[in-house]
């Protein structure tokens, strides 16, 4: 999960009274990882407050907001150790000049799918106060133009314009893996994981409830008429979580969110579950209740990072955070939680809203699904990024700063699972033949993260997806971008170049619809890609073959870009796709 990627709070904030937890409330501590979720609480309580009656005391700190990473705003006034240096560059990386509008002047044009295309890409890119967590850094959003030629790429950057960005001394930040700082106020609005285009409108997502939504065009932070981040509405039911990659049909128009949904507002330990549709108006983002149901025990912190959709259904793995030892060098929420790894999953009939919870055997957390779709025998057949409680640890600065991480710590072999909605039951066996026992180094170990596949083939049975994976099991992070064929379990093709890092390629279908999509090759177009050279500290956009998988084109950029998660791609005159 990214609550991860990005601010992750669930305290509420302590200059607005309603926010604030009813005192009559009682809690049954029913088990140690309640008991030790409370006492965290409390002691992030005390300190936050503490904190606001510290600075309210303190002259001086507030600095006029101005949004270049370099000003002292964004400086440290709490932690004087600088973290630990990560082996590849691109991590807790400030994004330098973010502002600047930049060009690449192409001799060739770029293949004609791509004239006039918008590629947006969130970015933890900036680090204050010696920030030690990689994706708990401030949310910006990248954008690259292509001209309608196709001889000129323009791209440049802007920070999300939350008070994290403008204020960061006055923020009480309590993230994933980093805080609580000393501040006045409460800062809980980061939204650095995915971007969700949904009716002309474009919202930057996370797995809080937290979301912000910018404008396309000059990607300024949009508020409401007293200067409040517009952020999503809850109807008929409420909860702080929601999901980075909402389950959208892009045939009828509808996205899915799956959250807790506790009886009492702001608890964060339920046996609720919900979907909901999201429902955007001219000023708001409603979140539509559509079903509930209940679990047999509570659940601390339920999240599903990024459920699904088949033509009939809406697949979510219902995982969740439990308590851990919190004598360890973590700070933030991590400190106290980690991912629990489970076997419980959530489902909902799209045309009864009837809903399903099914248990299988395979207990781990689910970093990504992409593409779900029914079978000829009418089974949900779903693959997945399966990763271990320990997967969220990798993102601090000690742990990026080693050789290489301990892979198989973090990641479990992927997986592919059949369901039955009419029997409840779910079998998950590993995606690839091999993965039960992967050759040893230097072979490539079946290991890989960020699917993205052909989005026209979206809920429909399909043969490719691509990923970034590793060359070897001490790979200091993802350095092989493959093609893997999901008829024969195979890596069918894979690309490599000596100290080039890579982020999330994106796929650009050669097609302008569905129908001319199924008359051409699924793999007829185009991956986009920021790539990051480690021999000379500098980052390239990359445009590949989606069929070879080998570069059409790689083009320097004149910033370091930060190692980040998701992109969207918005062909010239068409409704921009999802991720995924």
């Amino acid at each position: 999960m990214r609550l991860t990627q990005g601010c992750f709070s669930f305290l509420p904030d302590l200059t607005d009274a309603h926010h604030l937890p009813p005192t009559n409330l009682s809690i049954h501590l029913s088990n140690e990882s309640l008991a030790l979720f409370t006492k965290m609480i409390a002691s992030t309580f005390l300190v936050a407050t503490l904190a606001q009656l510290f600075a309210l005391s303190v002259q001086g700190w507030y600095i006029p907001p101005n949004l270049s990473v370099n000003e002292s705003h964004l400086s440290s006034t709490v932690n004087s150790k600088p973290p630990a240096k990560p082996t590849v560059g691109y991590f807790l990386r400030n994004l330098e000049n973010a502002n600047k509008n930049s060009s690449i002047v192409l001799s060739t044009p770029l293949p004609t799918s791509l004239h006039g295309l918008t590629h947006f890409r969130l970015l933890p890119a900036a680090f204050p106060d010696n920030m030690e967590y990689h994706f708990d850094g401030l949310a910006t959003i990248l954008k690259f133009q292509v001209s309608s030629d196709g001889k000129t790429i323009s791209y440049r950057a802007k920070m999300f314009e939350d008070q994290a960005a403008t204020d960061f001394k006055k923020c009480v930040f309590y993230g994933t893996g980093f805080g609580p700082t000393l501040g006045e106020k409460v800062c809980v609005t980061n939204p650095g994981v995915n971007l969700l285009p949904l009716d002309d409108q474009l919202w930057l997502t996370i797995d809080t409830s937290k979301w912000g939504r910018v404008d396309p065009d000059t990607l300024d932070t949009i508020t409401d008429e007293v200067g409040k981040i517009l952020q999503p509405t809850f109807v008929n039911s409420s909860s702080f979580v929601l999901n980075a990659h909402p389950a959208c049909d892009r045939e009828t128009n509808v996205c899915y969110v799956q959250h807790p949904c506790p009886k009492v507002p702001l608890i964060p330990y339920s046996d609720q579950v919900c979907y909901s549709v999201l429902q955007t108006t001219n000023d708001s983002l409603n979140v539509q209740f559509v079903a509930r149901a209940q679990l047999e025990r509570k659940k601390l912190i339920q999240h599903s990072h990024s459920p699904c959709l088949t033509d009939r259904y809406v697949v979510s793995k219902l995982d969740a955070f439990t308590g851990r030892d919190p004598i360890n060098k973590n700070e933030g929420l991590l400190k106290f939680l980690h991912q629990d790894e489970d076997s419980l999953w959530f489902v909902l009939d799209r045309l009864t809203n009837e809903t399903k919870l099914i248990s299988g055997s395979n207990k781990f957390v689910n970093n990504h699904f992409w593409n779900c779709y029914e079978d000829d025998q009418g089974m949900i057949v779903i693959e997945t990024v399966a990763s271990t409680e320990n997967y969220l640890d990798i993102y601090f600065s000690r742990n990026l700063a080693k050789d290489y991480p301990d892979w198989n710590e973090i990641f479990h072999p992927p997986l592919r699972c059949h369901m039955s909605f009419n029997n409840s039951s779910i079998s998950c066996v590993p995606l690839f033949k091999e993965s039960l026992s992967p050759p040893p180094p230097p072979s490539p170990p079946f290991i890989f993260d960020y699917p993205t596949f052909n989005p026209y083939y979206k809920k429909k049975s399909y043969k490719y997806f691509y990923g970034i994976s590793i060359k070897n099991i001490t790979s200091s992070w993802f350095d092989k971008l493959i093609k893997v064929d999901v008829h024969t379990n195979e890596i069918a093709k894979e690309w490599s170049s000596p100290n080039v890092y890579l982020t999330e390629f994106d796929f650009v279908p050669t097609a302008n619809d569905k129908k001319e999509a199924f008359q051409l090759k699924e793999d007829d177009g185009v991956l986009l890609s920021v790539l990051y050279n480690a021999t000379n500290d500098s980052s390239m956009f990359g445009v590949f073959n989606a069929s070879t998988i080998q570069p059409i084109g790689i083009y320097p950029m004149e910033q370091t870009v930060p190692f980040h998660a998701h992109g969207i791609i918005c062909k010239a005159g068409k409704p921009c796709f999802t991720n995924p």
